[in-house]
Parts: C-alpha cells; structure tokens; sequence
C-alpha cells in the first residue's frame, strides 16, 4: 500500500485552534481600541459643549448693554440685538434668544451674581460667576461686564 503525505488530523486540529487564539486576540485588541476612541469621542464633544458655553456667554456678556439677574436667569439686553436669557440650573444651561434655545448640558453648581463686588440675586449685574463639572473635573469661570461709568452712577442712586 502505498502511503500518500499530507496533513494529520492532529496537526490540523492544533493550526485550528492556534488560528483561533490568533482571531480571538485580534478581536480583543479591535474592541478596546474601538472602545478607547468611542469614549475620547464622548469626552470631546462635552469639552466642546463646555467650550461653546464659554465662548457665547463671553461674547454676550460683551456685547449687552445692560445684564440683569432673576434668581437663576440672566436676561442681557442691547439695542444691537435681541435681548437672550440664560436659565442655570444644576444639570445644564438653556440659553434662550427669541424662538431658539440652545442647551448644554453641563452640571453647574455655586452660581453667583454681583454688581460693583456686592453679592446680588436681582437686579442689575456686573459679574456673574459660576463652577462647571465635566469629567470630575471642576472648572470656574468669572465673566466680568465693564458698565460706562455714568450707568454705575444712575445705579448708585
């Protein structure tokens, strides 16, 4: 009888499993580079929530001619445009302009009103502060609003 080479069903048994363990790592590593991007994805879109909340108060805080405070609110008005609200609340920020609102949702906490280095929760501000939590991370932020001198003088009366 003559004998014909080729492969033993031991030795195809052993390149199974070895391409097995090979597919298995691969896949592994697959999933938490998958996993790694999805979640830098995730912390980058609150990183530019957060960023785009900074960047528009600040650019509302400069342009208004007069900011005032209700409790939580913030009303800033101007002649050169619609007057916009900003409602604060533990879990996020609704600025408000007319018949559109844009939310972050952003947790915010010690939110802080004052006018000329006084605390206030009504009234005319000067200043508003407040702290935002992303990621267990605290970041503050102070917007400060420069009044012509005869509206802190029509103020004080």
């Amino acid at each position: 009888m003559k004998r014909i080479e080729g492969f033993t069903l031991t030795d195809v048994i052993i390149t199974m499993i070895i391409s097995l363990m090979i597919t298995g790592i691969a896949f592994s590593i697959f999933r938490m580079t998958y996993n790694q991007l999805f979640s830098y994805q995730t912390d980058n879109r609150a990183y530019q929530d957060l960023y785009l909340l900074h960047m528009t108060l600040q650019n509302d805080f400069n342009q208004a001619e007069q900011i005032t405070a209700a409790g939580e609110k913030i009303t800033m008005s101007s002649s050169a445009y619609k007057s916009c609200e900003y409602l604060f609340s533990e879990k996020s920020v609704i600025r408000q302009i007319s018949e559109q609102a844009d939310t972050f949702l952003i947790k915010t906490s010690e939110y802080i009103t004052y006018f000329q280095n006084g605390e206030q929760s009504n009234g005319t501000i000067d200043r508003l502060s407040f702290t935002a939590e992303l990621n267990n991370t605290n970041f503050s932020y102070m917007f400060v609003k420069e009044y012509p001198s005869e509206m802190e003088i029509s103020n004080n009366n």
